[in-house]
């Protein structure tokens, strides 16, 4: 069942109802990605909700033929539209770095849940709130030192250097690829 993981996490924020148990079954499907696919976050992409059940996904930017990632996410995080946006110089685009499940729901769904369901306010406001802190986070994370910000990576997503090559962790760390090489020699 592609909504298990989903209710673990919501269960973990607040307590679900049968009811809003069976709507989001109702209204949430699975999608598959192996690694490399992406999926371009413009309409009608950027109009669902995405749960990540399992895998590693990045959103990125190609802007004058250069690369750039913005973030990652992994399994149990919410991609939601105020996350990313398609923006007048480059669409965004979600990036994936293994095989990865996702769980979307359409926005309208959602938002018809909050006037249905009295615990989905609780539950989206919480959401929300977990992305902004996550945005507001890497905003911090970016005024790090090159080889400070290779240390949180390494503490926060191990795994991450098995998973991605090392461009995209260069662009992620906001560093060339000869000084993220040299970052990973002295550690």
């Amino acid at each position: 069942m592609h909504t298990q993981n989903l209710f673990n996490i919501l269960n973990s924020i607040k307590p679900l109802t049968e009811p809003l148990r069976s709507y989001l079954s109702e209204h949430t499907f699975p999608y598959k990605f192996v690694k490399g696919d992406q999926l371009i976050y413009q309409e009608p992409t950027s109009r669902i909700i995405y749960f990540i059940d399992y895998g590693l996904v990045c959103g990125i930017k190609i802007f004058n033929n250069k690369k750039t990632t913005l973030w990652f996410s992994n399994d149990g995080q919410f991609i939601l539209p105020t996350l990313t946006a398609s923006r007048n110089q480059f669409i965004e685009r979600i990036e994936f770095q293994n095989p990865t499940l996702l769980v979307g729901m359409k926005y309208e769904n959602a938002v018809k849940a909050l006037g249905l369901f009295p615990e989905a306010k609780a539950l989206f406001l919480k959401v929300i709130d977990k992305n902004i802190e996550e945005a507001q986070d890497r905003e911090r994370f970016l005024r790090l030192s090159p080889l400070e910000r290779h240390k949180v990576i390494s503490i926060r997503i191990p795994f991450i250097f098995m998973l991605c090559d090392l461009k995209t962790m260069a662009s992620y760390l906001n560093i060339s690829l000869t000084q993220h090489q040299r970052i990973k020699r002295k550690l």
